[in-house]
């Protein structure tokens, strides 16, 4: 649930735009009129830090994905802190006139340009090979974990993954005003005529009118012009509040895996030749159509060779398997053909249009199981996931939502169909956090239904720090008592930009340590308390970013970059399928 929609971020970007455009435009002006060089001198050296830096980080802003508008971004968060940091400075030695309310904004804005400088420069580090040393990780971590928790209130979870809002601060002005004009000193009278000019006041002063002072009036544009420069500062006064609170409330993210960090954590991971390690591919997923695939493909293909996994994870909209079901099968091919398995999973309805459909259950079943067909016999998946988290977003294209045993029911008779096409594919459901937990209107949970009473092969839990940062699936498994089937992590990511390299890393290696250590023989994972089953694989989501649709978690970045966890992730499976 989500306050306001991902795609009103762009308002506080134009808005910072807008007042800082005027401001650096106010500071010439006031320049002109100051006669006093220094001064002159110091307000269109404030005018141009804002303009460029504001402009620099504008462009950021809207092109992101270019390597050279990153840089922009940083130098123009640099300017718009050192003008901010000046001007604080300046402000409390009482060098430029600004009230005690001012200069604790001052201090607002200058340490928001800073979170900004921050938030870009984690950016840097998880798309290049730029790095921090490890102890002063926190300078940038602890900044961006609070900014993802404040971007998950206004947006909901998406908020977590890349960062929608966009930061550019408002600034404080280094503005040296024109000093007043000193009054004219009154001219020396004779004392004659002093004496006379005090006659003629007493006689004159019950004759004469009385005349009131004139007031002046405040023109309307200039009231308008402190209204807004009074709320532009107010809603950024906010925002720097609110971000402050979430980073001192998330703190506990970042020291949480402070355990499985560096070289005092060494986990050990026993060889299981049975474990799936999985990652999803870029190509396809969120596409409507296929062109020019390939390119992005055979990058791909490259970097899956290089880790070495076992298995691909293909998500497939509607309109791919509608319009471009040629090209599907051509990239399935060529993955069997590199002995790689596939695990696919079918949507229903295509991205965008999912949010406006309203079908009945039986409806959305028939498309379902059209599309496992089609897949089933066109691209020969060795796993295949249905009707995603029942519970969540399957739950948003039908009219009514069902009761866990209406779920379970449903499925059983896509099951029944699904396996008499075909006893090679293994077919499963990806469950969210919701699927786990109990209403009080319903008896069971999703969970319970699909592991004892349905005939899926496996289920699996779509998994993110969001949903517990100590990665304990005791809370979602610890009631398995029996094991019926396989259990998967389908879904498994950090964002590297958000959270930094190495707490991505850290992460993947904690899970990793708790999914393989089975014991196999008592039916028992050492790792997850009260259950009785077998982590049969892990999907890590996903192999490399894809900045364009909000996905900063890959294991390489958009640019190329391979990352920590990469290589981590590369070195458990060498170890376990030694």
């Amino acid at each position: 649930m989500s306050i306001i929609p991902p795609e009103s971020s762009f308002i506080f970007a134009y808005l910072a735009l807008l007042y800082n455009a005027g401001v650096s435009l106010k500071l010439v002006y006031n320049s002109l009129s100051n006669p006093r060089y220094h001064r002159k001198a110091w307000n269109l050296s404030s005018a141009g830090l804002i303009l460029v830096g504001t402009v620099l980080m504008f462009f950021w802003f809207n092109f992101s994905l270019s390597g050279f508008f990153i840089w922009g971004g940083i130098v123009g968060s640099l300017l718009l802190f050192a003008n901010n940091l000046l001007a604080t400075i300046l402000a409390f030695r009482n060098s430029i006139e600004v009230t005690k309310f001012g200069k604790v904004n001052y201090i607002f804005f200058t340490v928001l340009a800073l979170q900004s400088f921050m938030l870009l420069l984690n950016f840097i580090e998880a798309q290049t090979i730029f790095r921090l040393p490890g102890f002063l990780e926190w300078l940038m971590i602890i900044p961006t974990v609070g900014y993802s928790a404040f971007q998950a209130f206004l947006y909901g979870p998406v908020g977590y993954f890349y960062p929608a809002l966009i930061l550019i601060p408002i600034v404080a002005p280094i503005k040296f005003i024109k000093p007043p004009e000193p009054e004219p000193e009154p001219k020396k009278t004779s004392s004659k005529k002093s004496k006379e000019q005090k006659k003629d006041s007493k006689e004159s002063v019950f004759t004469e009118e009385i005349k009131k002072p004139e007031e002046k009036k405040t023109p309307m544009w200039s009231t308008l012009l402190t209204f807004l420069d009074n709320g532009s500062k107010a809603i950024f006064a906010v925002l720097f509040i609110l971000l402050f609170v979430f980073s001192i409330l998330n703190i506990g993210t970042f020291t949480s895996f402070s355990d499985f960090k560096g070289a005092q954590y060494n986990p050990v991971y026993p060889e299981r030749s049975d474990f799936e390690f999985s990652v999803s591919l870029k190509t396809i997923y969120q596409q409507t159509f296929l062109t020019d695939y390939q390119e992005q493909f055979q990058e791909e293909l490259i970097l899956i060779k290089e880790l070495n996994v076992s298995t691909v994870r293909i998500d497939v909209k509607a309109e791919i398997i509608d319009s471009n079901l040629t090209e599907l099968v051509d990239i399935t091919d060529q993955l069997h053909s590199n002995g790689f398995k596939i695990m696919m999973a079918t949507y229903g309805y295509g991205f965008p249009t999912w949010n406006y459909q309203n079908v009945s259950l039986t409806d959305f079943r028939d498309t379902i199981e059209q599309q496992a067909e089609t897949l089933i016999l066109n691209c020969s998946p060795e796993y295949l996931l249905i009707y995603p988290e029942p519970f969540g977003f399957s739950s948003a294209f039908v009219d009514v939502v069902p009761t866990p045993e209406q779920w379970g029911s449903t499925i059983n008779s896509t099951l029944t169909y699904l396996k008499s096409l075909t006893n090679d594919t293994e077919i499963g459901v990806n469950l969210s956090f919701n699927d786990f937990e109990k209403f009080p209107t319903y008896s069971t949970t999703v969970f319970e239904e699909l592991w004892f009473n349905t005939s899926l092969d496996f289920l699996g839990l779509d998994f993110y720090i969001i949903h517990g940062r100590d990665l304990d699936l005791s809370h979602y498994l610890s009631g398995v008592s029996t094991s019926t089937k396989d259990f998967w992590i389908c879904e498994f990511g950090v964002s590297a930009v958000m959270y930094g390299e190495r707490i991505q890393e850290a992460a993947v290696a904690r899970l990793l340590e708790i999914c393989t250590n089975d014991v196999l023989a008592a039916g028992n994972n050492t790792k997850i308390a009260g259950f009785k089953g077998t982590i049969k694989g892990l999907n890590y989501f996903s192999l490399i970013d894809d900045l364009s649709s909000g996905n900063s978690l890959g294991l390489v970045g958009d640019f190329g970059h391979r990352r920590l966890s990469f290589y981590r992730y590369q070195e458990i499976i060498a170890t376990v399928y030694a």
